[in-house]
């Protein structure tokens, strides 16, 4: 059911209406582009405001370097948590530290990462997305340079804490950040695009790793990514500005959104970064437009009455938020209540949960197995491994990313222009089971000694479902939840590390009691039965969603913007 009032799309030829559904999430993702109009266009979710200095409203060029830095901060995190496995040999025959430390120390690197964004998340929502960059940035440069140099275990678990800490942004702060840059219908590429980097670092990554610690010793992999960090570094100071909005912000002034067919025009949707064109409602629909130029026609949406901020108002270092402490403590103590009462975080929590740890499993198995007779691989070798998985992952980006998002197009319009999130999870089911595949045919050919194809192919179609079910589930929950999403990402990484870690801690007395063969028969079994919730989650989301609405708009009232992120 929906209250309609005034202003967004009802049917061909009536002006739009405001729409309030009784789900949220619910939104009209189509409409026509004026009366009488056969043709459709994409209605903007959120709204933007009428701010120039809303980052909706940025132009392409502006968003594009932003996303870029987060991205490149993104696949450098991941590069930093995923190369170690990689030089396992190396610290076990020159450090004399043993396969069950360094599973061990692993283990102390995840329970930092769920540690991390209990601090950090809320803390970006109070003081803005910058610091954090900023901090976390230099914190991981540090941890790599510790990384370089230490020749110990006792340092190397030290190293662990502080760099999972700081690297805790690449799963919760760079999703935040797409949200404040890019509408409903652009997430799902941006969150592909993410993922991409992401899967650069933990695939890619490793192999390069393996490559430089024969030619130039196993410190180098971290000196190398102290260079490049600190490359990010001085990006993040002087080419990143703050991302968060707040339109409390915005005094003496009227904020007002786009509200009809002459404020949005059509847009071409194919390209993630691409700026709305206004057009008159009465020309003609076309589906192309110039990314790097912004039509005469803005002057209907934006109100430059309201000044543009200076250079060092873009780069300051807090852009706080107003609210009490015990509204920031809410966010400290809120993700759990998040978890246990609303459905659909929970179910990405699992989702969240399931991907990494198996992976993780692949990840140290592969060390450790594939390092014995019949493979002897040595560290190129462990390195390369990660090869059929990256290119898994790519296509697993495609598949949740730009195909996620013209399936949801495809959708709504078959709606009669309305989107619900449980759309995305359609094309959950491939990979759903594609992935479980993919466990049971690695498990079996390593612990029959099968030849490395097999075991390769297998990591691959666990690389593609990781990395389609993974932006599918992250860009489902933000549709859903958006005013809440750094509190529910808040519970989703802590949980799903502290669900790792207790698996790692766990793995090698499972694989000693059961068996190579058996445990990954279990651990497939168990995939199956978390990616396949998709299920319930399309027959009953909605159902969900409306049902948890007065605990969504409870928690969203404590939130430190109206908007939400």
């Amino acid at each position: 059911m929906a209250e309609i009032t005034d202003a967004e799309p009802t049917e061909a030829g009536q002006s739009l209406k405001e729409i309030t559904f009784d789900a949220p999430g619910t939104a009209y993702l189509e409409g026509p582009v004026g009366a009488g109009s056969s043709h459709r266009r994409v209605i903007l979710q959120p709204k933007p405001t009428s701010d120039p200095n809303d980052p909706l409203n940025w132009s392409f060029r502006r968003k594009s370097v932003h996303f870029a830095i987060a991205s490149f901060f993104t696949m450098l995190v991941f590069a930093l948590i995923d190369i170690g496995p990689v030089i396992w040999q190396d610290f076990e025959e020159l450090l004399h530290i043993t396969y069950p430390q360094l599973n061990n120390q692993y283990a102390v690197n995840c329970v930092s990462l769920g540690l991390g964004s209990i601090i950090l998340v809320p803390l970006a929502l109070k003081f803005g997305r910058r610091p954090i960059y900023l901090l976390t940035a230099m914190v991981v440069l540090i941890t790599a340079i510790w990384q370089a140099v230490l020749r110990d275990l006792a340092n190397m678990m030290a190293a662990q804490v502080f760099n999972g800490i700081a690297c805790a942004v690449g799963w919760t702060l760079v999703p935040i950040t797409i949200t404040d840059l890019f509408f409903v219908h652009q997430r799902g590429r941006a969150n592909a695009i993410y993922q991409i980097m992401s899967s650069t670092g933990v695939f890619l990554a490793p192999v390069a790793a393996g490559y430089i610690a024969d030619a130039q010793g196993w410190p180098w992999i971290y000196w190398w990514s102290a260079i490049l960090v600190a490359v990010n570094l001085v990006l993040f100071v002087f080419a990143f500005e703050e991302t968060k909005f707040s339109i409390h912000t915005i005094a003496g002034s009227e904020i007002r959104a786009p509200t009809s067919a002459q404020d949005i025009g059509p847009i071409n949707t194919g390209d993630v970064f691409k700026r709305t064109e206004l057009v008159d409602p009465e020309s003609q629909f076309t589906a192309t437009t110039n990314l790097s130029t912004v039509p005469d026609e803005i002057q209907n949406w934006i109100d430059h009455s309201i000044p543009l901020k200076s250079p060092r108002q873009r780069l300051a270092l807090f852009t706080t938020s107003a609210g009490s402490l015990s509204q920031f403590l809410h966010h400290i103590y809120m993700p759990v209540q998040v978890l246990v009462s609303i459905p659909a975080v929970a179910y990405v929590m699992i989702q969240y949960s399931s991907a990494l740890v198996w992976f993780t499993v692949l990840a140290t198995t592969q060390s450790e197995y594939l390092a014995l007779p019949p493979y002897n691989f040595g560290t190129t070798g462990i390195g390369l491994l990660n090869l059929p998985p990256f290119v898994g992952s790519i296509f697993g980006c495609i598949w949740g990313g730009p195909v996620s998002d013209w399936s949801i197009k495809f959708l709504a319009r078959r709606n009669e222009g309305v989107y619900e999130p449980e759309m995305r999870l359609y094309i959950s089911l491939l990979p759903g089971i594609l992935g479980p595949v993919g466990l049971f045919l690695y498990g079996y050919s390593v612990s029959e000694g099968l030849p490395w194809i097999f075991p390769c192919l297998g990591s691959g179609l666990y690389g593609f479902s990781m990395s389609a079910l993974i932006p599918i589930a992250l860009t489902y929950l933000t549709d859903s939840y958006n005013k809440i999403l750094g509190t529910a990402l808040i519970g989703v990484s802590f949980a799903q590390y502290m669900v790792a870690t207790i698996i790692i801690f766990a793995l090698d007395p499972w694989i000693s009691s059961m068996g190579l063969y058996n445990t990954f028969t279990v651990i497939g079994c168990l995939a199956v039965g978390c990616n396949l919730l998709c299920i319930p989650m399309i027959l009953f989301g909605k159902k969900w969603r409306i049902s948890c609405k007065p605990q969504y708009e409870k928690m969203a009232a404590v939130q430190f913007d109206e908007r939400g992120i």
